[in-house]
């Protein structure tokens, strides 16, 4: 009886050790930086050969202003082709992708909650051991205000609708 339950937990085990690499291979683990996204970790997904849907949510502290900001991305890549082949520079590929990005800011003079819309070129730089890509990202952002709450009345500013957009991605 026990060499049985004994064969049980140890198929289970090894079971469950398969499932977890086949969910790693359809969602792979990322981390990066960003101008509006922060630190931030996710997940992505690739839907094709050629691109990918991803997830994320960021933290962005500025002791400077004495503000906090959460993010949550939702955002598609996809390799730029020509004719078969897929765009590159000096050998590193070209990918196209699109970003919403919604995110909250907390202040001394307001509170703001906002929805941006972000189209960015990636370069993708390495593909080296267990970290997979190592991308780089620029582009422009605009800026949509969702709503915001005037804490005193310093009147501070505004968010500009048109922003530059950039940072870096590990996939792991």
């Amino acid at each position: 009886m026990k060499n049985r339950l004994l064969i049980v937990i140890a198929f289970s085990t090894v079971s469950g050790i398969a499932e977890a690499k086949s969910i790693l291979s359809v969602y792979r683990p990322i981390a990066g930086y960003g101008y509006y996204e922060g630190f931030f970790v996710g997940v992505q997904s690739n839907l094709t050969k050629h691109s990918l849907l991803y997830f994320s949510t960021g933290l962005n502290t500025d002791p400077k202003f004495r503000s906090k900001s959460i993010a949550i991305t939702l955002g598609m890549e996809m390799s730029i082709r020509r004719k078969e082949k897929i765009l590159s520079i000096r050998k590193h590929p070209i990918a196209l992708r699109l970003n919403t990005i919604t995110w909250s800011r907390r202040d001394v003079n307001y509170q703001w909650y906002v929805q941006t819309i972000s189209p960015q070129l990636v370069m993708k730089l390495s593909e080296n051991g267990s970290l997979k890509k190592v991308k780089v990202f620029a582009g422009a952002a605009y800026n949509s205000v969702l709503w915001y709450k005037r804490k005193g009345f310093t009147n501070v500013g505004w968010p500009k609708e048109w922003q530059p957009d950039f940072g870096f991605v590990f996939t792991f």
